[in-house]
Formats: structure tokens, C-alpha cells, sequence
């Protein structure tokens, strides 16, 4: 929580909450012109898909920049990376 002064001339501290979805790129977060800080920063899970094929189940981990999407084999997952029923978290 901002502390605001009584001081003449203090300007009141504005924060801001941010939501953001993880690249393939390194990412800097700040907070946008008229913004102090930010008081909260939520990062969204990586978007991905599933397709099922004769190999097993590939999974399509995409970006924002479908030049940087990355096809990954099911298989190639360690247990970390799967849940019990298959589906990648």
C-alpha cells in the first residue's frame, strides 16, 4: 500500500496490476506511462495444444510468434511435465 504524504506539492502514488502470457523471448515488465509501480504482476500458463497421431501425442507449445512455436513429442516429457492421465500441465 502506497504512503501518501500530506507535504504541499505530493503527488498520490498510482499503482498498476499487470497481466502478462511467457514468450519464447525474455520479456522486461514495466508499468505503462501514468504508472508509479506495479503492484502485482500475474504471469498466464504457457499456451499449448495436444494433437494425438500415429507416433503418440505431440504437443504444440506456441508463442505470440507462430515463427517461434515449438513441437514437442508426449514422450519426450519428463513425469514432472505430465499428469497421470496424459495431459500436459
Amino acid at each position: 500500500m502506497p504512503i501518501l504524504s500530506n507535504f504541499p506539492g505530493a503527488k498520490k502514488v498510482a499503482a498498476q496490476d499487470k497481466i502478462v502470457t511467457p514468450t519464447a523471448q525474455q520479456q522486461v515488465v514495466l508499468p505503462d506511462s501514468g504508472y508509479d509501480y506495479l503492484s502485482s504482476v500475474t504471469v498466464t500458463a504457457i499456451p499449448y495444444t495436444e494433437q494425438s497421431n500415429t507416433y503418440g501425442t505431440t504437443v504444440l507449445i506456441a508463442s505470440s510468434n507462430s515463427s517461434s512455436d515449438v513441437v514437442v513429442p508426449a514422450s519426450m516429457l519428463s513425469e514432472d511435465e505430465s499428469t497421470t492421465d496424459g495431459e500436459v500441465e
